[in-house]
Parts: structure tokens; sequence; C-alpha cells
């Protein structure tokens, strides 16, 4: 919570991690200490989420707050709201997709472009035409 009212993106990112490492050796120790103390377990396990977020924090940081920045600017100049089918003519093929993604600096793996398309497929927002890497948007209803 702390994070978020810092409006900082780079924080909250780190704090919920810090906070699952604090919880499993809090959950460790728990185990270990054959389920005895359980108020210095819990002040353990929220000193090991306290010390991870700062030590967190002081390597990594500015360092992610700056690409988090960044990548909301980008989205903002392209356009956040715009999806890749807006992007794509009405006839595409896989290469059509696979070059806006390089554009956009996004996964090209074969499964990622395999999913996108499934994704698609399924949502009937595309049919397959001429083979299996040509495609069609269909009209919005």
């Amino acid at each position: 919570m702390q994070a978020l009212d810092a409006d900082s993106h780079s924080a909250d990112i780190l704090r919920r991690r810090a906070a699952v490492i604090g919880f499993r050796a809090g959950m460790l120790c728990y185990l270990m200490e054959g389920r005895q103390n359980k108020k210095q377990i819990g002040e353990f396990a929220e000193w090991v989420a306290e010390y991870t977020f700062r030590t967190q924090m002081a390597i990594f940081g500015e360092k992610l707050e700056e690409e988090i920045s960044q990548g909301l600017e980008m989205a903002t100049a392209k356009g956040a709201v715009e999806s890749l089918l807006d992007l794509l003519p009405t006839e595409f093929d896989k290469s059509d997709l696979i070059a806006l993604r390089v554009k956009r600096k996004q996964s090209t793996t074969k499964q990622s472009i395999g999913t996108i398309l499934l994704r698609w497929k399924k949502a009937g927002k595309i049919e397959q035409v001429e083979g299996l890497a040509k495609f069609r948007q269909l009209k919005k209803s």
C-alpha cells in the first residue's frame, strides 16, 4: 500500500515480490520451529520482506522505474488502446504480424504468434484464408 501511495510502479512491483519472499521465509521458519513461537515467526517474516524490499529498491528500483516510465510513454505515444489487429490490414499473413511485433519490440516466437492467432480465431475476429499463413479480419458486429 505504501508503494501505491508513493505512486511508484517499481516500489509496488518490488514490494509485492518481497512480500512473497517474506511469506516463504516465514513458512519455512514455521515448519523448522515445529509450529512454535508464531508471533516471532510473523515478525521474522515481516523483517525478511522489509529487508528484501529495501535491498531490491537500492539495487533495482531506479532502473526499473525508468524502464516502466519509458514503457508507459511508448504505449501512450503509440496509442495504448490500439490492438495489434487494428494495426494490421484487412488481409494479412503471419509475416505482417511478426513485423508489427518486431516494430513494437514484442516477442516473435512461434508460440507467441500462434497463441495470438489462435485467440483471434476463437474470438471470431479473424478467419484463415489461402493456406496456413493468410488471414482475413472479420467485420466487427
